[in-house]
């Protein structure tokens, strides 16, 4: 017999007592090798109806995902990450219900950067920008404008805004512009009449004494002028007022004969004893007359202004008539002027509209004549004039797609922009100009962070070392159209979820594509190593694939199994973003169990020893036993150190752990998501803002009362509730982390007499009416107050200052009658990242005990081992500790950024589904080599030798998978990458290779010990593999 023969039936035998030590193991362990090899018989009878049908429902797959695009339901708005059912979370909703015409769907702001924005020339650079956004607003695909600047210039406005809602808040001169149109219809009728009432009344009060003093100049007779006078006043004035003229000229000529024998006047020229007489007749005409008190000193202050000499000059008649709106608490004096002598008295809408137009784009910010009740510039121009804000809202979200796909918002970002840029040439603008807000943001974010980069890099960086592993162009492509078929169903998946059941942010979708890339990498590995073992054990192509399905198998089906309890637990966390990633990427790893069980063990049937092509029959060839390659070397060598030297490894691992454990429970996250982000133009534009108006202007934080009855009833507030607001403001303020609060007792943080505005005159009344009412939501019971924290509203002591404020909200409802059976929320950045601290830690206990006790059940079953479990979910705990530790060193040396608030929950969560893979696949083939009659040192001398490589090199394939999450600009993305690649070398290139041996060795016989029927290896002398093979 040669000696190929003779290795080949020593092989054999060796297969044999193999299998048969293996029923030896116990019936559990017979029943767990059972379903796989039922899964291997299915598979090698009818490989290839399985894989007819994953390429079939590939096909399938690529075309619905053409039909319904993943792109078209991913979220880049990040404010989807946060909790749902958080009292922040009912604020943000009442404030949405309550107060819709405040909040906009999606925004865009323009920030205008100047040293000094309220110049003239600014002034008509906002307002041609303004008319070019909404003139865009108005047309559709294909239709075009021309538009003239104030600079001579005209721009062609081509591109439509979709979606724009009113814009008569967008600018300051806009808010200008609706406040003079509703004063203008509210007022022009009363200027028109109060100017023809003063004119009447000059004429009577003046003229009729001037007439009667020129006749008497020429007669010198009393009677005759007298005669004459009331022949000219029945001819000159309406029948309305003769009762009026009459009795004013009775009046005057009374006080004109009783001036003879006044010694004072008697002597005077004829004008100046008129003009005496008139001045003393006047006020006891007035006090026996029927004119009510307001008019009465009226026409007394004619007195102070006209003479015979100037009662006829027009204009000084109708600066008088005008004087009459002086204490018109809503505009001065030049509004009713212009007013005035821009429209009629009967002039219609449109004509009321251009007027408010124009009035209040002539006149700058600081020397306009409308009187608003608050101060609107504060909104628009900051404190020092260096920004000017234009605030744009639209009826859709960001993410809004129409009946074509295209996304309208979007759009409109790109459309102002563009309008910004060419207008600025026009202008010669030597300002910034930024478009920022949600809208822009999402374009940004979108440009920014949805390139793909991670994706395509993971994906090159696997076909190069998997290709390096097996020393094959053909082996890569297992795994790539594994995790393709993968994909291509887990998107629709996505999709499903997206639409019917949770937004799905950006990242969710990254971090999917990366883990199921990693997880299908492994499983291939696991597979194609395993058959090309048992190729070289001198199995057939057939049989080979049969044992690697029900080996390899049962490590892939329970691996699999831990990423699923592992993501299962994620589906129970508060956050979208995380329950989501639970979700689709717990649907994502089964699929991929799936396909390595059916499709690739197909695939090898079909293709065998070509699968390692062009080094397959070197590779996958019978070779001698006991030749070992480097590799195997190197791994067995490292089994024997760790074995021989156990207990200083095991005491160096406690003591790294503990300045790492020490250094994870005390660091403090961030819970700011732009933190280090790169630089766009809209997060330039927030960074300007934030500075010039404070954080807390962009995000500010909500009191929300709902009370049991409404604020304002019949133009009236309820004084008892408002003092109950003024209270809960000062009450508010007297805490060091409030800046500033405002509400209806202090709208703009003005505090106003609301005692007494039963009593004021109708115009101040409504002025009063029009500053409180947008604090008021649309039931007319729902009150909204806003805070401007002292500390920026993402910061670590804004999030504690909702702790207290809570307290004291608590304290001041109780000191208050009106708000005792009132509900009272908390909203805004600072109380929503208040929700997400307490919710995180509460999930992370969740999780970590959902995912500890599922792993401890699984492996204990599958395992039959009670201490391996244990050991198994310690060591990754010690690799997540020392991960952790790490990058919270590095990212702080290296980007200045904190850790963020999410990293350990996930971190946590995938480092167990994610690393138990590795440790499952070393422990399955020790017990496996322990099942053929090895010792526990044998065993594990074996297990390392065989699976050592490939561990190494699945490792290093996943790490290099989450390491590509780096590339992303995201620093979330950044350290998640980071964190994963890290814990995965780690665990598969250190802890699994040198500390699980020398923790196993130390353990012994308890390393098996299970209660009852779960024990799956059953042995009462262990024996060495090569006493089993001399057996006769």
């Amino acid at each position: 017999m040669s000696a190929a023969r003779r290795w080949s039936t020593r092989v054999d035998s060796s297969h044999e007592i193999g299998m048969q030590e293996a029923t030896d193991v116990g019936r559990s362990s017979q029943e767990g090798y059972a379903v796989f090899q039922w899964i291997a018989d299915r598979v090698t009878r009818r490989y290839r109806l399985f894989v007819a049908l994953w390429i079939l429902v590939f096909a399938g797959a690529i075309v619905a995902n053409q039909i319904w695009p993943l792109s078209d339901v991913v979220s880049f708005d990040q404010s989807a990450i946060l909790p749902e059912d958080t009292e922040s979370a009912q604020a943000q909703s009442i404030i949405g219900a309550q107060f819709p015409v405040q909040i906009a769907n999606s925004t865009a702001t323009i920030v205008i950067v100047a040293n000094n924005t309220t110049t003239e020339y600014y002034r008509w650079f906002v307002v041609d920008l303004h008319d070019a956004i909404v003139l865009a607003s108005t047309l559709v695909d294909g239709e075009s404008a021309d538009l003239q600047l104030r600079t001579g210039r005209t721009i062609a406005v081509s591109r439509p805004i979709r979606f724009l809602r009113n814009a008569s808040e967008a600018t300051i001169y806009s808010v200008y512009e609706a406040y003079a149109f509703e004063l203008a219809k509210q007022f022009n009728g009363p200027v028109h009449e109060s100017v023809a009432f003063t004119e009447g009344a000059v004429g009577i009060t003046w003229g009729i004494p001037a007439y009667y003093v020129g006749v008497w100049v020429n007669t010198r007779d009393n009677g005759s002028a007298y005669a004459a006078t009331s022949s000219y006043v029945g001819a000159a004035f309406p029948p309305e007022v003769q009762g009026w003229t009459s009795s004013w000229l009775d009046a005057f000529y009374a006080g004109w004969q009783a001036s003879f024998s006044n010694p004072g006047v008697a002597s005077a020229w004829p004008d100046a004893r008129g003009e005496a007489v008139v001045a003393q007749t006047l006020p006891l005409y007035l006090a026996g007359s029927a004119f009510p008190p307001e008019q009465q000193g009226f026409l007394l202050g004619m007195l102070a202004v006209f003479r015979f000499s100037n009662f006829t000059d027009g204009a000084l008649v109708e600066d008088y008539a005008l004087t009459a709106f002086s204490q018109v608490p809503v505009a001065r004096e030049a509004f009713f002027r212009d007013l005035y002598l821009a429209v009629g008295e009967d002039a219609p809408v449109e004509d009321l509209r251009t007027f408010a137009q124009v009035e209040s784009r002539s006149y700058g910010i600081d020397d306009t004549p409308l009187l608003l009740p608050f101060d609107a510039s504060v909104f628009y121009v900051s404190e020092d004039r260096t920004i000017q804000l234009m605030n744009y809202g639209f009826d859709k979200g960001d993410g809004f797609r129409d009946e074509q796909g295209r996304q309208p918002i979007a759009e409109n970002v790109l459309v102002i922009r563009d309008l910004v840029r060419r207008i600025k040439d026009a202008y010669a603008v030597r300002a910034e100009v930024y478009v920022t807000g949600s809208a822009s943001s999402s374009v940004d974010q979108e440009e920014t962070f949805g390139n793909g980069l991670e994706f395509v890099a993971t994906i090159v960086l696997a076909i190069v070392l998997i290709g390096l592993y097996f020393r094959s162009v053909v082996s890569p492509a297992f795994p790539i159209l594994t995790i393709g078929i993968a994909i291509m169903i887990s998107n629709l998946f996505v999709w499903l979820v997206a639409v019917y059941l949770f937004s799905v942010d950006f990242t969710v979708t990254a971090v999917l594509q990366t883990v199921l890339l990693a997880t299908g990498t492994d499983y291939s590995i696991f597979l194609i190593s395993r058959f090309r073992d048992e190729r070289q054990d001198g199995r057939d192509r057939k049989e080979a694939v049969r044992n690697a399905v029900v080996w390899a198998g049962e490590s892939i089906a329970t691996s699999g199994g831990a990423v699923l309890i592992a993501f299962a637990a994620l589906s129970l966390g508060s956050f979208p973003l995380v329950k989501t990633m639970g979700v689709t990427i717990g649907f994502a790893v089964t699929i991929a169990i799936g396909l390595a069980l059916t499709f690739i063990p197909g695939v090898l049937l079909l293709i065998g020893n070509r699968v390692f092509w062009p080094s397959g029959t070197k590779v996958a060839r019978p070779r001698p036993k006991g030749v070992l390659s480097p590799s195997e070397r190197y791994f067995r060598g490292a089994a024997g150190f760790s074995m021989r030297h156990a207990k200083a490894i095991l005491a160096a691992a406690v003591l790294i752990s503990i300045p790492a454990t020490y250094l994870v429970l005390t660091d403090q996250p961030t819970y700011d998501f732009s933190e280090g982000a790169p630089v766009t133009e809209s997060t330039a534009g927030l960074d300007a803002i934030s500075g010039a108006f404070g954080y807390g202007f962009i995000y500010p934080s909500f009191v929300i009362v709902q009370l049991p009855g409404d604020l304002i009833t019949a133009g009236n507030v309820s004084v008892p509730r408002m003092f109950a607001f003024a209270n809960l403001s000062s009450g508010l303020l007297e805490d060091a982390g409030v800046k500033s609060v405002d509400g209806p007792a202090n709208p703009q943080g003005s505090d106003i007499d609301f005692v007494n505005m039963s009593t004021m005159p109708v115009a101040q009344r409504e002025a009063l009416l029009a500053a409180i009412s947008p604090y008021v939501g649309q039931d007319g019971r729902t009150v909204r107050l806003t805070m401007v924290l002292s500390d920026p509203p993402f910061s670590r002591e804004a999030i504690t200052a909702i702790d207290r404020l809570a307290v004291k909200l608590g304290e001041i409802r109780a000191a208050e009658p009106e708000l005792r059976t009132s509900a009272v929320y908390l909203g805004g950045v600072s109380a929503v990242l208040n929700d997400v601290r307490d919710n995180t830690n509460r999930d992370l206990q969740i999780m970590a005990t959902v995912v500890i006790t599922g792993l401890f059940i699984v492996l204990l079953f599958v395992l039959g081992s009670v201490l391996i479990p244990v050991r198994a979910i310690l060591t990754i705990l010690l690799s997540v500790s020392w991960t952790m530790g790490l990058t919270i060193v590095l990212f702080d040396l290296w980007k200045d950024v904190d850790i963020f608030f999410i990293l350990p929950l996930a971190l946590f969560v995938m480092a167990m589904g994610l690393g138990m893979d590795y440790d499952i696949f070393i422990i399955t083939r020790v017990r496996e080599e322990v099942a053929k009659g090895k010792s526990d040192r044998d065993a594990i001398t074996e297990a390392m030798t065989r699976t050592g490589g490939i561990i190494s090199a699945c490792g290093i394939v996943m790490a290099g998978a989450f390491a590509t999450l780096m590339i992303s600009p995201q620093p979330f993305l950044q350290q998640i990458g980071f964190a994963l690649a890290f814990v995965i070398l780690l665990d598969s290139m250190v802890v699994r290779i040198y500390l699980v041996p020398a923790i196993m060795v130390l353990a012994g016989k308890y390393n098996w010990w299970a209660p009852g029927s779960l024990q799956r290896v059953r042995r009462d002398e262990p024996r060495d593999a090569a006493e089993a093979l001399d057996d006769p």
